[in-house]
């Protein structure tokens, strides 16, 4: 017989006292002051991180199995603690699945970020209020009176950026972002847009809805011109979705036609228009796409990646246009201290890479942008200048 004990009331004590992480032998399950304890603590290894078998397994065990372990579920609570090392991890596949708000997320990093303070439930000592970390400057230190900034600063040489975000600061990547900055990208801070000389859409196709791993997506960029004269691309449009292949289908001719016609917030410093080209990924729903489109007289170009590499190896190429300047985001006016929803959605998703939950944005934008490269309509600040190019004479194949 198993003896249920409620927590009443929680409170802060002065004195350290001497905290135990018990470890069974190949037992999960063990009883602590007479309480029946199951082991999730770091559920994920960090070596996980690299392994989508790994994290897909874990998930699964603890859909099938750790989901099982309530004696009585009406009363009954479980209680998840880990680092953070992927978009796909323990915690973010309970996060990305709790639509019924059921789960309290308690996320408290080293350095104090206003935009993720954490709040939670209404506590016996918080007079009826939802509790909140207390901090209120930005950076400051959990810990102060354990942790210094040397320290601090000792553990992001030691652990790498992935690392500390992960262990200290609850995020599968660094808040500037991994191998893709957000600092890189510029944002469009004006009610007057570019004049844009091409229109270049990007898609990524999953193989059906019942893919919990991957959406189809699509972004469109722009072409244009500087004061300088040089090439610049900025981002026009973003969707993305599981959908089935019909539906699919349908979505391709629409954006084809009018690239913010997405069923969200619409990019307001554009009128819509037909794509001058629409770049499709030639691998899973790709190519049977490319053929479809083809039958309604509309002209896809299929884009194969392999032999760029893998994913890694292929944002590595096209990382020196975004950080020389030459990728733009629309940011929302008035004040334009925020980027436009789509765009945020865009730039939060792939400054995750390569630790994000679906990396579909990512190669939307990179086969696009790669794209632009190899026919030399998009070059680096360095790069020697030839002559003003022609967008007639891109090559499409």
């Amino acid at each position: 017989m198993i003896e249920h004990l409620k927590i009443k009331s929680i409170k802060r004590i002065k004195k350290y006292i001497p905290v135990y992480n018990i470890s069974v032998k190949d037992n999960h399950n063990y009883f602590a002051n007479n309480i029946l304890v199951h082991n999730c603590d770091d559920p994920n290894s960090a070596s996980d991180s690299t392994s989508q078998i790994k994290l897909e397994n874990v998930n699964r065990w603890f859909d099938q199995v750790f989901s099982t372990r309530l004696n009585n579920p009406k009363k009954d609570v479980r209680i998840v603690v880990q680092q953070r090392i992927h978009e796909k991890d323990m915690s973010g596949h309970i996060m990305a699945n709790d639509d019924a708000n059921e789960w309290v997320k308690l996320i408290l990093p080293m350095e104090f970020e206003e935009k993720r303070r954490s709040r939670t439930v209404v506590l016996p000592s918080t007079n009826g209020q939802i509790w909140e970390d207390p901090r209120i400057k930005e950076g400051q230190l959990l810990t102060q009176d354990r942790f210094s900034i040397k320290e601090i600063n000792r553990y992001k040489q030691d652990l790498g950026s992935y690392g500390y975000a992960g262990q200290y600061q609850q995020r599968p990547a660094p808040e500037e972002g991994g191998i893709i900055k957000k600092p890189w990208f510029c944002w469009w801070k004006d009610t007057t847009p570019p004049e844009i000389e091409f229109v270049i859409q990007s898609w990524d196709t999953a193989l059906t809805a019942k893919d919990v791993s991957a959406y189809s997506a699509c972004t469109t960029w722009g072409v244009f011109y500087d004061h300088n004269y040089v090439e610049n691309v900025i981002l026009l449009s973003m969707w993305r979705d599981r959908i089935e292949y019909p539906e699919l289908r349908e979505m391709t001719k629409r954006l084809y036609f009018d690239y913010r016609d997405t069923g969200k917030t619409r990019n307001p410093l554009f009128k819509g228009r037909p794509v001058d080209m629409c770049l499709i990924e030639a691998k899973a729903s790709g190519d049977p796409l490319i053929q479809d489109l083809a039958l309604g007289g509309i002209r896809a170009i299929p884009f194969v990646p392999n032999k760029y590499g893998d994913k890694i190896q292929r944002v590595r190429l096209i990382t020196p246009l975004i950080e020389g300047g030459r990728v733009w985001l629309p940011a929302k006016p008035p004040s334009y201290d925020k980027l436009l929803p789509f765009a945020d959605e865009f730039i939060e998703s792939v400054a995750c890479f390569p630790n994000a939950e679906s990396r579909d944005l990512v190669d939307t934008m990179t086969q696009a942008l790669l794209k632009l490269k190899d026919g030399q309509f998009l070059r680096h600040p360095k790069d020697e200048r030839p002559s003003p190019p022609s967008y007639k004479e891109i090559k499409v194949y």
